[in-house]
Protein backbone atom coordinates (compact mmCIF):
# COMPACT_ATOMS: atom_id res chain seq x y z
CA UNK A 1 0.00 0.00 0.00
CA UNK A 2 2.77 2.50 1.03
CA UNK A 3 4.99 1.41 -2.47
CA UNK A 4 1.27 2.29 -4.68
CA UNK A 5 1.00 5.44 -2.68
CA UNK A 6 4.58 6.58 -3.16
CA UNK A 7 4.79 5.71 -6.88
CA UNK A 8 1.74 7.77 -7.51
CA UNK A 9 3.12 10.66 -5.32
CA UNK A 10 6.00 10.08 -7.62
CA UNK A 11 5.00 9.68 -11.41
CA UNK A 12 2.46 12.71 -10.34
CA UNK A 13 4.92 15.00 -8.91
CA UNK A 14 6.60 14.34 -12.33
CA UNK A 15 3.75 15.49 -14.50
CA UNK A 16 3.02 18.24 -12.21
CA UNK A 17 6.91 19.39 -12.25
CA UNK A 18 6.94 19.09 -16.27
CA UNK A 19 4.04 21.45 -16.28
CA UNK A 20 5.68 24.04 -13.88
CA UNK A 21 2.61 25.68 -13.00
CA UNK A 22 1.32 25.92 -9.75
CA UNK A 23 -2.29 25.64 -10.34
CA UNK A 24 -1.57 22.45 -12.15
CA UNK A 25 0.42 21.52 -8.99
CA UNK A 26 -2.33 21.96 -6.73
CA UNK A 27 -4.69 20.60 -8.80
CA UNK A 28 -2.81 17.24 -8.67
CA UNK A 29 -1.77 17.56 -4.93
CA UNK A 30 -5.44 18.19 -4.10
CA UNK A 31 -6.60 14.81 -5.80
CA UNK A 32 -3.71 12.81 -3.69
CA UNK A 33 -4.48 14.46 -0.33
CA UNK A 34 -8.71 13.32 -1.98
CA UNK A 35 -7.74 9.94 -2.33
CA UNK A 36 -6.04 9.94 1.44
CA UNK A 37 -8.91 11.30 2.88
CA UNK A 38 -11.54 8.44 1.25
CA UNK A 39 -8.64 5.64 1.93
CA UNK A 40 -8.33 7.01 5.60
CA UNK A 41 -12.16 8.10 6.20
CA UNK A 42 -11.24 11.46 7.21
CA UNK A 43 -9.90 14.79 6.13
CA UNK A 44 -6.88 15.35 4.21
CA UNK A 45 -5.92 18.60 2.64
CA UNK A 46 -3.80 21.21 0.98
CA UNK A 47 -4.35 24.81 -0.14
CA UNK A 48 -1.82 25.30 -2.28
CA UNK A 49 1.67 23.31 -3.40
CA UNK A 50 4.62 24.55 -5.49
CA UNK A 51 7.41 22.08 -7.11
CA UNK A 52 10.71 22.98 -8.65
CA UNK A 53 12.45 20.29 -10.26
CA UNK A 54 11.47 17.44 -7.98
CA UNK A 55 14.01 19.43 -5.49
CA UNK A 56 12.10 22.22 -3.76
CA UNK A 57 8.60 22.09 -2.01
CA UNK A 58 6.15 24.68 -1.15
CA UNK A 59 2.85 23.94 0.65
CA UNK A 60 0.33 25.81 2.12
CA UNK A 61 -1.89 25.20 5.09
CA UNK A 62 -1.53 21.20 4.87
CA UNK A 63 -4.22 19.70 7.56
CA UNK A 64 -4.98 16.19 9.09
CA UNK A 65 -8.35 15.30 10.84
CA UNK A 66 -8.48 12.57 13.17
CA UNK A 67 -11.83 10.26 13.51
CA UNK A 68 -13.24 13.01 15.94
CA UNK A 69 -12.31 16.04 13.24
CA UNK A 70 -9.73 17.86 15.14
CA UNK A 71 -6.50 18.62 13.77
CA UNK A 72 -3.47 15.97 14.01
CA UNK A 73 -1.11 17.87 12.32
CA UNK A 74 -1.37 21.29 10.59
CA UNK A 75 1.10 23.61 8.72
CA UNK A 76 0.38 26.61 7.44
CA UNK A 77 3.33 26.33 5.37
CA UNK A 78 5.86 23.75 4.66
CA UNK A 79 9.08 24.18 2.55
CA UNK A 80 11.52 21.17 2.02
CA UNK A 81 14.70 20.20 -0.61
CA UNK A 82 14.58 16.62 -0.81
CA UNK A 83 18.60 16.37 -1.61
CA UNK A 84 18.43 12.40 -2.19
CA UNK A 85 14.99 10.08 -2.80
CA UNK A 86 15.32 6.22 -3.88
CA UNK A 87 12.40 4.21 -3.75
CA UNK A 88 14.52 1.56 -4.51
CA UNK A 89 16.74 1.79 -1.59
CA UNK A 90 14.19 3.06 0.27
CA UNK A 91 16.34 6.21 1.28
CA UNK A 92 15.06 9.64 1.52
CA UNK A 93 17.32 12.67 2.24
CA UNK A 94 15.45 15.85 3.44
CA UNK A 95 17.26 19.09 4.17
CA UNK A 96 16.53 22.72 4.73
CA UNK A 97 12.48 22.07 5.94
CA UNK A 98 10.84 24.93 7.99
CA UNK A 99 7.42 24.46 9.54
CA UNK A 100 5.39 27.87 9.96
CA UNK A 101 2.74 27.47 12.75
CA UNK A 102 2.74 23.67 12.77
CA UNK A 103 0.23 22.04 15.07
CA UNK A 104 0.44 18.86 16.33
CA UNK A 105 -2.51 17.16 18.62
CA UNK A 106 -1.96 13.71 19.41
CA UNK A 107 -3.70 11.53 22.49
CA UNK A 108 -6.44 9.12 23.39
CA UNK A 109 -9.89 10.37 23.70
CA UNK A 110 -12.41 9.34 26.69
CA UNK A 111 -13.82 5.85 26.26
CA UNK A 112 -10.65 4.72 23.69
CA UNK A 113 -8.18 2.69 23.82
CA UNK A 114 -5.81 3.92 21.17
CA UNK A 115 -4.44 6.95 20.12
CA UNK A 116 -6.06 9.15 17.57
CA UNK A 117 -3.44 8.54 14.63
CA UNK A 118 -3.50 4.75 15.18
CA UNK A 119 -5.36 4.80 11.94
CA UNK A 120 -2.99 6.18 9.71
CA UNK A 121 -0.27 4.23 11.15
CA UNK A 122 -2.74 1.17 10.50
CA UNK A 123 -2.78 2.30 7.05
CA UNK A 124 0.53 2.41 6.21
CA UNK A 125 1.74 -0.42 8.04
CA UNK A 126 2.37 -3.65 6.01
CA UNK A 127 2.40 -7.74 6.53
CA UNK A 128 4.52 -8.09 3.97
CA UNK A 129 8.32 -9.11 5.54
CA UNK A 130 9.82 -9.04 1.68
CA UNK A 131 12.98 -6.82 1.36
CA UNK A 132 10.64 -4.30 -0.12
CA UNK A 133 9.15 -3.69 3.43
CA UNK A 134 12.23 -3.16 4.97
CA UNK A 135 12.65 0.12 6.53
CA UNK A 136 13.44 3.49 4.93
CA UNK A 137 16.18 5.56 5.99
CA UNK A 138 15.28 8.87 6.92
CA UNK A 139 17.74 11.84 6.93
CA UNK A 140 16.97 15.20 7.84
CA UNK A 141 19.33 18.13 8.48
CA UNK A 142 18.11 21.74 9.26
CA UNK A 143 14.70 21.29 10.56
CA UNK A 144 13.02 25.17 11.67
CA UNK A 145 10.34 25.58 14.09
CA UNK A 146 8.48 28.70 13.74
CA UNK A 147 5.55 29.22 16.11
CA UNK A 148 5.08 25.66 16.50
CA UNK A 149 2.07 23.89 19.03
CA UNK A 150 2.03 20.55 20.47
CA UNK A 151 -0.43 19.37 22.80
CA UNK A 152 -0.43 15.13 24.07
CA UNK A 153 -3.64 14.15 26.01
CA UNK A 154 -5.11 11.74 27.49
CA UNK A 155 -8.64 11.56 28.42
CA UNK A 156 -9.92 8.94 30.28
CA UNK A 157 -9.39 9.30 33.45
CA UNK A 158 -12.53 10.24 35.34
CA UNK A 159 -10.65 12.93 37.34
CA UNK A 160 -9.96 14.99 34.26
CA UNK A 161 -9.06 18.12 34.99
CA UNK A 162 -6.46 21.36 33.64
CA UNK A 163 -5.56 23.76 36.83
CA UNK A 164 -4.50 27.25 35.76
CA UNK A 165 -1.05 27.34 37.18
CA UNK A 166 -0.46 23.57 37.52
CA UNK A 167 1.20 20.81 35.54
CA UNK A 168 -1.28 17.82 34.10
CA UNK A 169 0.26 15.03 33.23
CA UNK A 170 -3.04 13.95 31.16
CA UNK A 171 -2.73 17.30 28.91
CA UNK A 172 0.48 18.50 27.93
CA UNK A 173 0.44 22.12 25.74
CA UNK A 174 2.96 23.59 24.67
CA UNK A 175 2.90 26.82 22.89
CA UNK A 176 5.07 28.98 20.80
CA UNK A 177 7.90 26.75 20.40
CA UNK A 178 10.53 28.15 17.86
CA UNK A 179 13.89 26.74 17.44
CA UNK A 180 16.20 24.57 15.00
CA UNK A 181 16.89 20.73 14.51
CA UNK A 182 20.32 20.63 12.70
CA UNK A 183 19.62 16.88 12.37
CA UNK A 184 17.61 13.78 12.46
CA UNK A 185 17.70 10.51 11.67
CA UNK A 186 15.74 7.22 12.19
CA UNK A 187 17.56 4.23 12.57
CA UNK A 188 17.10 0.34 11.13
CA UNK A 189 14.84 -0.24 14.29
CA UNK A 190 12.75 2.94 13.99
CA UNK A 191 14.78 5.15 16.60
CA UNK A 192 14.68 8.86 16.43
CA UNK A 193 17.71 10.22 16.55
CA UNK A 194 17.85 14.28 16.91
CA UNK A 195 18.98 17.18 18.09
CA UNK A 196 17.84 20.42 19.30
CA UNK A 197 19.20 23.96 19.76
CA UNK A 198 18.10 27.23 21.05
CA UNK A 199 14.47 25.58 21.48
CA UNK A 200 11.86 28.17 23.30
CA UNK A 201 8.64 27.13 24.32
CA UNK A 202 5.73 27.72 26.88
CA UNK A 203 3.72 24.63 28.71
CA UNK A 204 0.15 25.57 29.38
CA UNK A 205 1.24 25.26 33.07
CA UNK A 206 2.65 28.59 32.49
CA UNK A 207 6.26 26.80 32.55
CA UNK A 208 8.94 28.88 29.83
CA UNK A 209 11.62 27.67 28.29
CA UNK A 210 13.97 30.47 27.75
CA UNK A 211 16.41 27.74 25.93
CA UNK A 212 16.56 24.00 25.34
CA UNK A 213 19.46 22.31 23.66
CA UNK A 214 20.67 18.72 23.57
CA UNK A 215 21.02 15.48 21.82
CA UNK A 216 18.20 13.16 21.56
CA UNK A 217 17.26 9.57 21.30
CA UNK A 218 13.57 8.77 21.39
CA UNK A 219 12.31 4.82 20.25
CA UNK A 220 9.91 2.25 21.84
CA UNK A 221 11.86 2.29 25.13
CA UNK A 222 13.44 5.07 26.32
CA UNK A 223 13.46 9.29 25.81
CA UNK A 224 16.45 10.50 26.38
CA UNK A 225 18.49 14.05 26.08
CA UNK A 226 21.75 13.52 26.41
CA UNK A 227 24.61 16.94 26.29
CA UNK A 228 21.02 18.74 27.40
CA UNK A 229 21.21 22.84 28.44
CA UNK A 230 17.74 23.73 29.63
CA UNK A 231 17.45 27.50 30.53
CA UNK A 232 13.99 28.40 32.52
CA UNK A 233 13.77 32.03 33.52
CA UNK A 234 15.93 31.62 36.70
CA UNK A 235 17.63 28.18 36.35
CA UNK A 236 20.18 26.35 34.37
CA UNK A 237 19.98 22.59 34.41
CA UNK A 238 21.37 19.75 32.49
CA UNK A 239 23.64 17.66 31.53
CA UNK A 240 21.58 14.78 31.08
CA UNK A 241 17.58 13.35 31.77
CA UNK A 242 15.82 9.73 30.65
CA UNK A 243 12.62 8.21 30.81
CA UNK A 244 12.83 4.46 30.11
CA UNK A 245 9.94 1.59 29.64
CA UNK A 246 9.43 -1.74 29.23
CA UNK A 247 7.47 -0.24 25.72
CA UNK A 248 5.21 3.04 25.41
CA UNK A 249 2.82 1.53 27.20
CA UNK A 250 4.10 2.17 30.34
CA UNK A 251 3.21 5.93 29.66
CA UNK A 252 -0.32 5.30 30.69
CA UNK A 253 0.82 4.97 34.33
CA UNK A 254 3.82 7.20 34.06
CA UNK A 255 4.24 7.22 37.79
CA UNK A 256 5.35 3.88 38.32
CA UNK A 257 6.14 2.08 35.23
CA UNK A 258 8.73 4.72 33.92
CA UNK A 259 11.91 5.10 35.26
CA UNK A 260 13.48 9.00 35.68
CA UNK A 261 17.01 9.78 35.19
CA UNK A 262 18.47 13.09 36.17
CA UNK A 263 22.11 14.17 35.94
CA UNK A 264 22.81 17.62 37.42
CA UNK A 265 26.14 19.23 37.19
CA UNK A 266 26.48 23.02 37.85
CA UNK A 267 22.72 23.41 37.97
CA UNK A 268 20.95 25.93 39.33
CA UNK A 269 17.40 25.59 39.97
CA UNK A 270 15.06 28.24 41.30
CA UNK A 271 12.25 26.86 43.32
CA UNK A 272 9.61 29.17 41.55
CA UNK A 273 10.61 27.91 38.06
CA UNK A 274 9.03 24.46 39.18
CA UNK A 275 6.17 25.76 40.61
CA UNK A 276 3.83 24.07 38.66
CA UNK A 277 4.79 20.61 39.32
CA UNK A 278 4.68 21.49 43.38
CA UNK A 279 2.28 24.49 43.59
CA UNK A 280 3.57 25.25 47.39
CA UNK A 281 6.95 26.77 45.30
CA UNK A 282 5.15 29.13 43.97
CA UNK A 283 6.97 32.58 44.65
CA UNK A 284 9.37 31.05 46.23
CA UNK A 285 12.80 32.43 44.28
CA UNK A 286 15.36 30.41 46.36
CA UNK A 287 18.25 29.19 43.97
CA UNK A 288 19.91 25.82 44.54
CA UNK A 289 23.21 24.98 43.35
CA UNK A 290 22.99 21.22 42.34
CA UNK A 291 25.28 18.29 41.35
CA UNK A 292 23.19 15.02 42.02
CA UNK A 293 22.55 11.99 40.01
CA UNK A 294 18.80 11.13 40.85
CA UNK A 295 17.00 7.87 39.50
CA UNK A 296 13.58 6.05 39.98
CA UNK A 297 9.76 6.38 39.47
CA UNK A 298 8.06 9.43 40.36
Amino acid sequence: MLRTLLLLVFFSSMVAVLTRNKFVQTEIAQYLTGYLSKELGTKVSVKAVEIDFLRNYHLEDLLILDKHNDTIFYAKTFNANMAHFSLRKRKIDLKDIELNKMAIHIGIYKNEKVVNYQFIEDYFKSSDTTSESAPWNINIKNIQLVDANFTQFDFRPKDFKNISGEYNNNYLAIRNINGQIPEWFIDKKGGNHFQLKNLTATERSGVRIESLSADCIIDDTQITLNKMRLELPNSVIGPKFSMTFKDFTAMDKPFTDVIYSLKLRNSKICLSDISAFAPWLKNRNFVLDVNADIKGPL
